[in-house]
């Protein structure tokens, strides 16, 4: 038997191909690891801005419900009138008391939200922001609207426009607004004072 002319791969270049493809599968393994560590980021971002809107919705929610309440059951509090009125925002304290009286009759005032004033805890929006209210002329407690008597088709003054709030020139409107502002952005002025927006 003749020996054969093929030549058998030095043991190098098989150590070579072994190198090869330990490297492409240490290359893979951080790809992956670095994919997995963008998404876990972008999970735990999406996951604390969703508890942080929740937090702001529950409040407004609890809000809500409180000026309901209250209007539902004016007239129990107070003889002599009927259901519908709403508090005056807080505007001189800041401790959640709604003002005795809040502008002029017809206009409607804007200001912190009365939340002592309606037996609830401070609320806040996810940032820690007092919530801030605005009350239409005509549903505001003090002083009473003269032009309108409030019934079951008074109007209100607010059209919610895109994402801000006008006075509303038809028939309808909402009487009341509340708002989560969150921090104050900058150059923006947010002291507490009784801000008339219509007249």
């Amino acid at each position: 038997m003749k020996p054969s002319n093929a030549i058998a791969d030095p043991p190098l270049l098989r150590g070579d191909h072994c190198e090869q493809g330990f490297a492409l599968l240490i290359m893979l393994i951080i790809a992956v690891m670095g994919s997995m560590f963008v998404i876990t980021s972008q999970l735990e971002f999406v996951s604390r801005k969703y508890s942080r809107d929740e937090a702001t919705q529950k409040s407004l929610a609890l809000a809500k419900e409180a000026l309901i309440g209250y209007a539902a059951t004016y007239r129990d509090s107070n003889s002599n009138e009927v259901f519908g009125y709403l508090p005056c925002p807080d505007t001189s304290t800041g401790d959640g008391s709604a003002a005795a009286s809040c502008g002029a009759a017809n206009q409607a005032a804007v200001g912190l939200f009365p939340y002592k004033t309606l037996g609830l805890p401070d609320l806040r929006d996810s940032d820690g922001v007092c919530l801030w209210y605005a009350v239409s002329g005509t549903a505001k407690n003090s002083p009473k609207a003269t032009t309108t008597v409030m019934n079951w088709d008074t109007q209100g003054q607010f059209s919610l426009v895109g994402t801000s709030v006008a006075p509303e020139q038809g028939d309808g409107g909402a009487v009341a607004v509340l708002f989560a502002a969150s921090v104050p952005l900058v150059g923006q002025n947010r002291t507490l004072r009784l801000r008339v927006i219509i007249s």
